[in-house]
């Protein structure tokens, strides 16, 4: 919702297995999901890939595997720590390297394997427990993620 309490923006996710979309967005664009949370906020922006890990952790989404030249923008003039939690599949290795060249850090938490991004992690664990471990395991050396990035 606006400020005026108008809605502005909506996601919806199908629970049917045989759906062909996953996910229903407006027909409107929206930068970053999330993003006005973040504004008067002092912590580390955690970024992550989906509506619901920002939900869960108090983060901000893209909505999917790679940053736009214009949400990346964004969250620069925020002048914040940033900090990218990826999804744990192939997919989320363009929007690492897109974080590395963007001088964001990435973090690689050591969660359980069955766990593949931020949301379930807040299932298994809790939401404390999994926003401390993407904040403990963030790192800004090229070399580790990198090598990180490829156990994915």
């Amino acid at each position: 919702y606006d400020m005026d309490n108008r809605l502005n923006y909506f996601i919806a996710r199908s629970v049917f297995a045989e759906e062909k979309f996953k996910y229903k967005n407006p027909p409107v664009s929206k930068n970053v999901i999330m993003f006005e949370n973040q504004i008067n906020w002092n912590e580390p922006i955690t970024l992550v890939e989906g509506v619901f890990d920002a939900v869960f952790v108090d983060g901000i989404s893209v909505l999917g595997n790679v940053v736009t030249p214009e949400q990346a923008h964004l969250i620069d003039k925020l002048n914040k720590r940033v900090i990218l939690c990826p999804d744990r599949d192939d997919p989320g290795k363009e929007l690492i390297d897109q974080a590395v060249d963007l001088g964001w850090e990435v973090s690689f938490p050591p969660w359980h394997p069955d766990v593949k991004d931020a949301a379930d992690a807040v299932e298994r664990y809790g939401r404390l427990l999994t926003v401390k471990s993407i904040v403990d395991f963030a790192t800004n050396n090229k070399v580790k993620i990198r090598v990180q990035s490829k156990m994915l």
